[in-house]
């Protein structure tokens, strides 16, 4: 009886000192969260703000992350580029924000989860909802208009929202020749909200440029809303003929849905494997206007075929003219650089001669990945990102997923300037069993309690046999 009841005390010791333990190592008591927008459409970045709440004591380590819960799509992070954030989590609250969008509509529901050594703690499941482009009502006037050199002439679009809630979105305006300026509101914008039942207005100035930007023939002038690269397209005749003073000598062709007159060559060197074919384009690209954003989209001269480049985007802040834009798909790692840490689709090296990193703006790499390669291997398809090699190593792009279909995806990244590429992704790992906070200090405490009855058992059976040994003895 006085075995049971020492075995009682010890138990309840164990336990409390266990409890004491697990609850002097600090927990995340509280997550909430906050929404930039409850409908947005899809190819539309949205931003969640979590704030994390300790309990006792500050919580270093705790990985922040957004987790989708349901909906007919994948969700891509763009912000941060991990996809989570590693941070201490302190008494009074850690703000932090993870920006997001989905290329497939429906609704979705997610949650933000912190985990740390001690067990996870989750958010209240929140709900937004995608909406296809479509859904907004594009208009815009003129739909053609001709436009002799040096004129100029305004363009209208209006977006209308005849839903019932507000609908965040994003758009682009950009010009298929450098022979057109667009001035006026903003050529581009990551998120502005067309409230329900409302009207958002915009215009731009349409202008033939003068002395060498003479075109004959027609042009476009694209506007883009979320993922529809092509919601309004005006189309623009220059003049009838140019005289050779003014008229550009190039006979390069423009490039479709972008903002260059682009020529490619393209040589190949032979191989028995489809992948180790090294494919080369060269763009030429007439002028790079600073501040005016080039698009680069002719799919058939990205030889996206190959290459897997769908789109270039160039923003500089100085002019430039006669650039040449050396695309190449890479049979195998370049010599020079280390083994990337995810599994590589592919690689690329992208060169812009007379152009340095200062030179430019913003420039983003618009891609895509066969999902049979992301199913084959085994690929998380939110991992994918671009690497850049610089500075002796690779680094991850921001990179956001602008779509997808049944046979592949599209990612757009964001880069400081050009070099050797990979296309890669993470391999899919097993989930780790979320465990609250409270769920891991009873885990502790059974698991307690069990190795001292072992250890009980263990040293009365251990008793027994000496004492019948020593009776043996007399």
């Amino acid at each position: 009886m006085k075995k049971i009841i020492l075995l009682a005390v010890f138990m309840l010791f164990i336990g409390m000192t266990a409890a004491s333990f697990a609850q002097s190592s600090g927990s995340v008591s509280s997550v909430t969260t906050s929404s930039s927008a409850t409908s947005a459409t899809t190819g539309t970045s949205v931003t969640v703000t979590a704030i994390s709440t300790a309990s006792s004591s500050d919580v270093s380590n705790v990985q922040i992350q957004l987790i989708k819960e349901s909906g007919p799509g994948d969700f891509s992070v763009s912000d941060p580029a991990t996809g989570y954030h590693t941070s201490t989590v302190s008494t009074s609250g850690t703000s932090k924000t993870l920006t997001f969008s989905a290329g497939t509509a429906g609704t979705y529901t997610y949650k933000v989860t912190d985990s740390w050594s001690g067990g996870s703690f989750s958010s209240a499941i929140d709900t937004i909802e995608f909406v296809a482009p479509t859904s907004l009502s594009v208009t815009g006037s003129p739909s053609t208009i001709t436009l002799a050199q040096g004129a100029s002439a305004n363009l209208e679009i209006n977006i209308q929202n005849a839903q019932a809630s507000n609908i965040l979105t994003s758009y682009s305006v950009a010009s298929s020749s450098s022979y057109l300026t667009v001035s006026g509101d903003p050529v581009s914008n990551a998120g502005t909200t067309v409230n329900a039942g409302s009207t958002k207005s915009l215009s731009w100035t349409i202008t033939h440029g003068t002395g060498s930007s003479c075109f004959t023939g027609t042009k476009t002038v694209i506007f883009a809303l979320g993922d529809n690269s092509n919601a309004f397209t005006l189309t623009v005749t220059g003049n009838s003929s140019c005289s050779s003073s003014s008229s550009s000598s190039s006979s390069s062709s423009s490039s479709s849905g972008g903002s260059s007159s682009t020529t490619t060559s393209t040589t190949t060197t032979t191989s028995t494997a489809e992948d180790s074919i090294e494919i080369s384009a060269v763009l030429k690209v007439d002028n790079l206007e600073a501040g005016v954003e080039k698009i680069i989209s002719d799919m058939s001269q990205l030889k996206t075929t190959e290459t897997k480049i769908r789109k270039i985007f160039i923003t500089t802040n100085t002019g430039k003219t006669n650039i040449e834009i050396n695309l190449t798909k890479l049979g195998e790692k370049p010599a020079s650089t280390p083994q990337p840490s995810k599994e590589v689709f592919k690689y690329l090296e992208i060169k812009v001669p007379g152009l340095s990193d200062d030179e430019i703006d913003s420039a983003k790499i618009e891609f895509e990945v066969e999902k049979t390669w992301i199913n084959e291997q085994k690929i998380k398809a939110d991992s994918v990102k671009l690497l850049r090699f610089s500075d002796s190593e690779w680094k991850e792009l921001s990179t956001e997923k602008i779509s997808e279909d049944d046979n592949k995806i599209i990612f757009r990244a964001t880069t400081p300037g050009f070099s050797y590429f990979a296309i890669a992704g993470d391999r899919e790992e097993f989930n780790p069993i979320e465990i609250k906070g409270n769920e891991m200090l009873i885990i502790i405490i059974v698991a307690v309690i069990i190795a001292a009855i072992a250890a009980f058992f263990i040293y009365s059976k251990s008793g027994k046999k000496s004492n019948g040994y020593s009776y043996r003895r007399k």
